[in-house]
């Protein structure tokens, strides 16, 4: 009896070894997911290195096939997407002329656009909304002007966004010296150079006087 239990005892035990055994064989190299590997990838079933993308390759190298390559380069086509080909090295762009063409550069990297932000003047009136010159909506995208048919414009709305004691011209919206007679105080406003004058017909002088 007592060497029966000794013998399932030791059966047990080896049994328990071989389970052990055959966890770490199929374990060791296996994965199911990136996770299961440290540093590597999950490539068929086993853990190897390699990248799954860019990010995943140091010193500006890119993925392709699933291996890095170096951050050597003959033009920005060979680097990673939104780096430079500088000296036959990839690296951050630091200039818009360094992009292919339709990009600009934006805190080191090429970015699909025409321009960088509020601060750039973009041609016709249009202005920058989202790296991409743009017609305008209202007043307020339009530094110191005004925006008329999506585009803006120097001009006012009212007499508040004249200086220099001008007044808005209604008509086409732009800042004068006078709009009317009585933008001018004791005198007259001549209508053709919007400017205040002494008289522009007879009319406006004292009986006797010509003009």
């Amino acid at each position: 009896m007592l060497n029966r239990c000794l013998y399932v005892c030791v059966l047990l035990c080896f049994q328990f070894t071989l389970l052990q055994g055959c966890d770490v064989a199929t374990t060791q190299g296996q994965c199911q997911s990136d996770a299961d590997c440290q540093g590597q990838i999950c490539f068929q079933g086993l853990c190897k290195e390699g990248c799954r993308n860019d990010a995943d390759c140091p010193d500006n190298g890119r993925c392709l096939d699933g291996a890095c390559s170096s951050s050597s380069c003959k033009d920005n086509s060979s680097c990673r997407s939104g780096t430079v080909c500088l000296g036959n090295t990839c690296a951050p762009c630091t200039q818009d002329q360094q992009c292919d063409a339709g990009n600009v550069c934006v805190g080191g990297v090429c970015k699909t656009g025409d321009c960088h932000g509020e601060l750039d003047t973009c041609k016709d009136g249009l202005i920058c909304k989202d790296l991409k010159c743009s017609a305008c909506t209202e007043d307020t995208e339009c530094r110191g002007g005004i925006c008329e048919g999506g585009k803006c414009q120097s001009g006012c709305r009212d007499n508040k966004g004249c200086q220099n004691g001008q007044v808005c011209d209604p008509k086409d919206k732009q800042c004068k010296e006078c709009a009317a007679d009585n933008d001018c105080s004791d005198k007259v406003c001549d209508t053709n150079t919007n400017t205040c004058q002494e008289c522009v017909k007879d009319g406006d002088c004292k009986d006797g006087q010509v003009c």
